[in-house]
C-alpha cells in the first residue's frame, strides 16, 4: 500500500492540475466574451 499511494496521489495531482489549467482556459475565455458584452452588441 505505501508504494500504491504516492503514484496514485501523482496522477491525481496531475488530472487535478489538468482539471485547473482547463478551467482557468474556460475562464479567461469567458471573461473575454463578457468583457466585448453580449453577442451581437457590435452589430
Amino acid at each position: 500500500m505505501g508504494t500504491i499511494a504516492p503514484s496514485r496521489a501523482s496522477t491525481t495531482a496531475v488530472t487535478m492540475m489538468r482539471d485547473l489549467s482547463m478551467c482557468a482556459s474556460l475562464h479567461s475565455a469567458a471573461s473575454d466574451d463578457f468583457a466585448r458584452g453580449p453577442p451581437g452588441s457590435q452589430l
